[in-house]
């Protein structure tokens, strides 16, 4: 059995999630940091949830520089120096205090190439809620919001070639499509049977935000009606990691389990659920 690796020596660390380059671009705008010596001892003590996400976003660019500059080497380095001492942590990044280390790290950040996410706001998510409920990215604009409304009465009427035709107006308005948006598109779209559309419009969007829990579930949800319950299992699964909290994942999990005829996984996603009608 090959031995697992620490989570540093993963093949995407150091790179930034484009939630993290949102937040990065937004803090660079207003010059809104967080230094090194603010995140010791704990991120726990930071005043708010903005600034523990930007403090991450911070430390995983400069893991990501660390990277750039002496490789995947370079990184186990430095976390066997620091393991060693704070001393020769900073002798092995060639700065002697982490004033210096933060001085450095903030000249070269003044360059780095950024993509943030059209139209991001940082709302804070709340860990016992759907994290698409708890941020939900608000559509900007009365024009906009109008379309996006009366695209959702058409979509809860069935009339889902419509719905999208007023949402890609709502769109218009904005100039890009919010996650939010893009959600309702493809569950428009799914309604109306168009699978193939909705999955196109759900993975697009995941490559703006690989996190956002609604978009795993209902690719799970199309995988399904494909016949493919090995990829609504990995799919609701990453929903699952993301929103834990959320009946449609659960009970995604048990029929897909149940088709794939994985029993285990079928007995854990069972008992999950009875966890979960238990407390309500």
């Amino acid at each position: 059995m090959a031995k697992s690796r620490p989570g540093w020596q993963e093949p995407d660390v150091g790179q930034l999630h484009p939630i993290q380059q949102s937040i990065l671009h937004e803090a660079r705008r207003t010059n809104t940091w967080v230094p090194f010596n603010q995140m010791m001892p704990s991120l726990a003590k930071l005043d708010s949830g903005w600034q523990t996400s930007l403090a991450f976003a911070e430390v995983t660019l400069l893991i990501q520089q660390i990277i750039e500059d002496g490789g995947p080497r370079k990184l186990r380095n430095v976390v066997q120096a620091f393991g060693e001492g704070t001393g020769r942590g900073f002798k092995e990044l060639d700065v002697t205090s982490v004033d210096q280390l933060w001085d450095r790290f903030l000249v070269r950040l003044q360059t780095t190439a950024l993509d943030p996410v059209p139209g991001y706001k940082f709302i804070p998510r709340s860990v016992a809620e759907d994290p698409d409920v708890a941020e939900p990215e608000p559509i900007a604009g009365r024009a906009a919001r109008k379309f996006t409304r009366l695209g959702d009465l058409l979509r809860k009427e069935g009339r889902w070639a419509a719905a999208v035709t007023e949402y890609v107006k709502a769109e218009g308005e904005l100039g890009y499509r919010p996650a939010s948006l893009s959600l309702k598109v493809a569950e428009a779209m799914m309604i109306g049977g168009d699978y193939r559309r909705a999955e196109s419009e759900l993975r697009a969007l995941l490559v703006r935000d690989p996190d956002r829990a609604t978009a795993h579930w209902l690719l799970g949800k199309i995988a399904l009606f494909r016949s493919d319950p090995a990829e609504a299992i990995e799919r609701y699964e990453k929903a699952f990691s993301i929103a834990p909290f959320h009946e449609t994942v659960i009970d995604g999990l048990v029929q897909a389990s149940t088709r794939l005829g994985d029993e285990d996984r079928t007995t854990k996603y069972t008992n999950a659920m009875e966890i979960w009608n238990a407390t309500k």
